[in-house]
């Protein structure tokens, strides 16, 4: 039986690969067993497989339309606070198809993505969430999970071919997970919506993908998944930054500057230079700018218009909070500030946090911290979230030398 290899060096990159040119020659018609019918190649830039399990359902929306068998999985509650809505595994079920054709080979590009909670950490092995390919072949697999190794890592590939990065993941608590990769020898990694870097795999080769087994949700051989998952997704291309950050469902809008505006927001307070949309510096990682005054803005996110039921909202599902804030190597620390608070239908506030106004030396140069916490057993009355933020620079320079704030989310992330 084949176990985890893992890298011992890795390489980081904010960079994601653009979409691939169709190549028609790169489509082949493909076999089965001794069947002469020719299966027909999936189009280009395609959403291959897709299960959202909506009311407990199995069926693929995605453009292969086939369906999971279960071997146990119970259906649970999902993401959304839908019944039924994501399956339970505890080490021993999981969901699979019959076949693997028609899905990315070889190195062909492709994006895997899930939606997870995990129940307990990985110990030995791997928890997997989605796998593919022939188990038999050396590098012959495709596969998204965690596994350990002096801590919990993010994963993508294989036994023997691998991309990893230390991450650490709370129990019981809704993440997105995704990865993409464009048929060179690394892939990009996503946590909750944003990249946490192009990780070299281990062998320093391409994958080698081989058709012959099935797909596997929440199995990879003997690797089995333990806890809950829902909206898994293969794609035959690489999926965008922004693409990824919409799927992972933030209910702030324009929570990185990715339109490069202040679109969604509104400012309260413009200081010094005020408010720019801009890039860290480090890889393309777009951000909001702060001066050499306070700088302060916030977004109101309305749930019942964002399509949540009341009763829903009622029952106090968890919400998680939080953003990145990145110090420029030329400053010795930023000021920083987030608030976060729940309101009831009359704009009341039901229960908030606060970091107040913190003068931060901590923050490595030209690197980020990264502010996270939950909101949990508030009550009902749930109806908007306020999301405020800002900062300001240490040496008061003119310009934008201040704290730059990227990654900021707001959403339901457990049952």
């Amino acid at each position: 039986m084949k176990r985890w290899v893992w890298a011992s060096f890795w390489g980081l990159s904010a960079c994601v690969a653009p979409f691939p040119a169709f190549n028609p020659g790169a489509f082949l018609l493909l076999t089965s067993g001794s069947d002469s019918t020719a299966l027909a190649p999936v189009p280009p830039n395609t959403l291959v497989h897709e299960y959202r399990f909506t009311g407990g359902s199995l069926a693929d929306s995605g453009y292969l339309a086939t369906a999971l068998s279960n071997f146990g999985a119970a259906a649970v509650s999902g993401k959304a606070l839908d019944a039924s809505g994501a399956y339970q595994l505890s080490g021993a079920e999981y969901l699979s198809t019959s076949s693997d054709a028609r899905l990315p080979l070889g190195a062909e590009p492709r994006t895997l993505c899930a939606w997870v909670s995990l129940s307990q950490l990985p110990v030995g092995g791997g928890l997997i969430a989605l796998a593919y390919g022939d188990a038999n072949q050396t590098n012959g697999q495709s596969a998204l999970g965690f596994i350990n190794n002096s801590g919990t890592r993010l994963v993508f590939g294989n036994q023997d071919n691998n991309a990893t990065i230390a991450r650490p993941v709370p129990l019981n608590t809704w993440t997105h997970i995704c990865a993409t990769y464009d048929g060179g020898s690394a892939a990009t990694l996503y946590y909750n919506g944003l990249s946490v870097g192009t990780v070299a795999l281990s062998q320093g080769i391409p994958l080698n993908t081989r058709a012959g087994g099935s797909l596997f949700v929440g199995r990879m051989q003997n690797d089995y998944f333990k806890g809950k998952i829902d909206d898994v997704r293969l794609y035959n291309y690489v999926l965008s930054a922004a693409q990824i950050r919409s799927l992972h469902g933030n209910l702030l809008r324009n929570a990185s500057a990715e339109e490069q505006n202040l679109s969604s927001w509104t400012v309260t307070a413009n200081g010094g230079s005020g408010w720019l949309a801009g890039t860290t510096g480090v890889g393309d990682q777009t951000c909001f700018q702060t001066s050499f005054d306070w700088d302060r803005k916030e977004q109101l996110i309305d749930l019942l218009a964002d399509g949540y039921a009341a009763a829903n909202l009622d029952a106090a599902p968890n919400i998680c909070y939080g953003e990145s804030v990145f110090r420029r190597f030329d400053v010795t620390g930023v000021w920083r500030h987030m608030t976060v608070t729940l309101l009831n239908g009359s704009m009341t506030p039901i229960t908030s946090f606060s970091t107040g106004d913190v003068n931060d030396t901590s923050i490595p140069a030209a690197g980020s911290i990264h502010l996270s916490g939950t909101f949990s057993g508030y009550g009902p009355g749930l109806r908007y979230i306020r999301f405020e933020h800002g900062g300001r620079d240490l040496p008061s320079w003119g310009g934008h030398f201040g704290a730059y704030l990227f990654g900021s989310f707001v959403y339901f992330c457990e049952e």
